[in-house]
């Protein structure tokens, strides 16, 4: 665990300090800290943007929950305590004209790894086709509804609704593109699924070969109302997620925990004693299938959002 963290450390450092000590050496280029080291102007073919997130909390639980799932052990309770629910260092910039790229780590407390959230590199020169036309490959992010495309930075609630966690498309490698106006976004991708490197189960929970699934996702949303301070907005998303009979699991930790806490929804069936060869079974299935309907409000300081699934 030691080597891990420090693995960790270096590897922010050798990312880090070479930024700053360019941003030190570019007298008479604009530098601007807006959450975020922006040096550069991005409206200009080279420019480069370092940013991050920090979640902490703290929680505090009332009451016997000893029991709450197993009736013979403890593996439900809910301890107080803080936990880092999220740590994550975002890097943006300018590759030359009509190119851009973005890579987004993502660090888990509990394991003390880090993963690549987004990797992609996105091209803007196509806007004669469409207006803000722009073309993206990589590990790009999926289009589909309101709350997956809320920034973690700027989403109205701590965290996003479980629902949304279990059932939303994942990042993967692939395609996307994207476009918009004052009234009407649309985004359309294409990705391979697991990400990169994760393995594919069995329903029997054994880690199978299977060759690359894929799946689909697009978002559409109008707004007949789009003024400063004044929005209506209502939108539609579909994807579909082919999984070619593999084993399925949807599991999901509470939005509220504390850093032991279990999770609340797991659909894998226990079986045997657990840790045992074959002691769970996952969901077969041939693809999964959803659509989002959403519903978006802004009047002055007061917002409001809706969505169903």
């Amino acid at each position: 665990m030691q080597y891990k963290l420090k693995s960790v450390v270096i590897y922010l450092l050798l990312l880090i300090l070479p930024t700053f000590a360019v941003a030190d050496g570019l007298v008479g280029i604009p530098v601007s800290s807006d959450g975020g080291l922006l040096v550069g102007d991005p409206t200009q073919p080279y420019w480069f943007q370092v940013s991050g997130d920090l979640k902490v909390d703290q929680r505090t639980y009332w009451g016997d929950t000893e029991k709450t799932t197993y009736p013979t052990s403890n593996a439900g309770t809910y301890n107080s305590g803080a936990f880092i629910r999220a740590l994550g260092l975002t890097f943006d910039g300018g590759a030359g004209k009509n190119f851009t790229y973005t890579i987004a780590l993502a660090f888990q407390p509990r394991t003390s790894l880090s993963r690549i959230d987004d990797a992609y590199v996105t091209y803007t020169g196509m806007k004669w086709l469409l207006p803000n036309f722009t073309f993206s490959v990589g590990q790009v992010v999926p289009g589909f509804c309101i709350t997956c495309a809320e920034s973690s930075k700027w989403i109205p609630f701590l965290e996003r609704s479980m629902g949304t966690n279990v059932f939303g498309p994942k990042q993967g490698l692939g395609i996307s593109a994207n476009t918009y106006n004052n009234n009407y976004s649309f985004t359309i991708a294409a990705t391979q699924q697991p990400p990169m490197g994760d393995p594919v189960f069995d329903p029997f929970g054994n880690v199978i070969a299977k060759p690359d699934l894929w799946q689909g996702a697009f978002r559409l949303t109008w707004a007949p109302i789009a003024n400063v301070g004044k929005v209506f907005q209502v939108g539609f998303s579909a994807h579909i997620l082919e999984l070619s009979n593999t084993g399925l699991q949807y599991e999901t930790n509470p939005e509220m925990r504390s850093g032991s806490s279990v999770t609340l929804l797991n659909t894998t069936l226990q079986v045997g004693r657990p840790g045992s060869t074959n002691s769970q079974i996952r969901i077969a299935a041939r693809n999964q299938k959803t659509v989002d309907f959403e519903v978006m409000g802004i009047y002055g300081p007061w917002s409001a959002e809706a969505e169903y699934q």
